[in-house]
């Protein structure tokens, strides 16, 4: 586990292999095992494979990935799953928690990926919710754009760096 978390990079660009459908729902239990704030496990996933669908999100910011890759889950909150007001905040972070474990998990698999963020800009938000005619109680989060990398896999930096560890008397 140690090494598929320090080797894990970005891939946006796929080979036209599918991913078989054991691997995808590894993937997707991966998800779904992620913790909770609250225990409210509001993270809801999509399999988007719809070709109109595809082109349509690939028109968005930093989503041209989705045109090569065969393997898109689409993370969406159920914010009717809240407890109370102060919840409201929590679950960016649950969304967050499951799609570090689709992309490691993805990539313990042999797979690249890219986290294709949708929250918190706004109009990529109303643009996926009126495209998939989402209800007011859920929103969209972010897509998992996956696949078999059309190249070698590289880590993009080393896994520490002084400079990112902070002193707690530092400020």
């Amino acid at each position: 586990m140690e090494k598929d978390i320090k080797t894990r990079t970005t891939v946006r660009t796929f080979l036209p292999k599918p991913v078989p459908e054991n691997i995808m729902h590894e993937i997707l239990k991966a998800g779904m095992s992620a913790p909770s704030g609250c225990g409210r496990y509001p993270v809801r996933y999509m399999i988007l494979k719809d070709k109109k669908i595809l082109e349509e999100i690939s028109s968005l910011p930093g989503k041209m990935a989705i045109l090569s890759s065969t393997l898109n889950i689409l993370l969406l909150a159920d914010v009717s799953t809240r407890v109370s007001d102060d919840w409201q905040g929590l679950w960016p972070l649950d969304c967050s928690a499951a799609m570090e474990n689709i992309l490691l998990e993805a990539h313990f698999n042999g797979l690249g990926g890219v986290w294709g963020g949708i929250y918190p800009n706004e109009g990529c938000m109303k643009a996926v919710k009126k495209l998939l005619h989402l209800p007011d109680h859920i929103i969209p989060f972010a897509v998992a754009m996956l696949g078999y990398p059309d190249t070698e896999i590289q880590p993009r930096h080393p896994c520490c760096h002084e400079d990112w560890l902070l002193d707690e008397r530092q400020f």
